[in-house]
């Protein structure tokens, strides 16, 4: 799957400050499944009632997660093992907390390389590819903080009903929010968020 610039940056607009509710690993499709509750508007009307999206990441090439019993920036933080089929307890452990950043997917920042030594989990699959990757975290609770970076080919985004949505379709409506945040559309209140001020 391509992804130009304009495209990825729309993306990254849509998963910024998304909810990550949780993950799932399907080995025999080599797929990873990511539930989100997004910040999302249509073209008319108030918020959707249930926000919530799976992007289904395919043909996967790599896994790895970092889970530190520590803050984010603490290098001397005890590192849990994991095994893949931990993730989607590990996540779930965490209660359902935010994801942020206009870097989510394809970032350039080398975020991976301040995990040297510190890793719980690195999984290779060389049926898969690497053409993309995305960095989802969680913290917070306890004081642990989990990393993990899934390196994948191509993205499917399903609603909760398991219908796809075209990757256009999502990116437009999360891109409305923000417009929406930032030009101060009552739409957008109840998130405990406010625009940062022009200064």
């Amino acid at each position: 799957m391509d992804l130009d610039a304009a495209q990825l940056s729309e993306l990254n607009a849509a998963l910024n400050e998304a909810t990550l509710l949780n993950v799932r690993w399907n080995p025999g499709g080599g797929s990873f499944d990511v539930f989100l509750r997004v910040l999302t508007l249509p073209e008319e009307g108030p918020e959707p009632q249930d926000p919530r999206f799976v992007l289904r990441l395919t043909r996967v090439g790599r896994i790895v997660a970092s889970l530190r019993m520590g803050n984010w920036d603490d290098e001397r933080a005890d590192v849990v093992p994991l095994a893949l089929g931990d993730l989607t307890e590990t996540v779930l452990s965490f209660r359902s907390q935010p994801i942020y950043g206009w870097e989510l997917v394809d970032s350039e920042n080398d975020d991976l390389a301040t995990l040297v030594g510190r890793v719980s989990l690195d999984e290779a699959f060389p049926e898969g590819g690497r053409q993309h990757w995305i960095r989802l975290f969680q913290e917070g609770q306890a004081v642990r903080h989990l990393d993990l970076f899934i390196w994948f080919d191509n993205l499917e985004i399903y609603d909760m009903e398991l219908a796809q949505i075209p990757i256009e379709y999502f990116a437009a409506g999360g891109r409305r929010w923000w417009n929406a945040f930032y030009a101060g559309d009552p739409r957008t209140e109840g998130h405990n968020m406010a625009p940062l001020r022009p200064d």
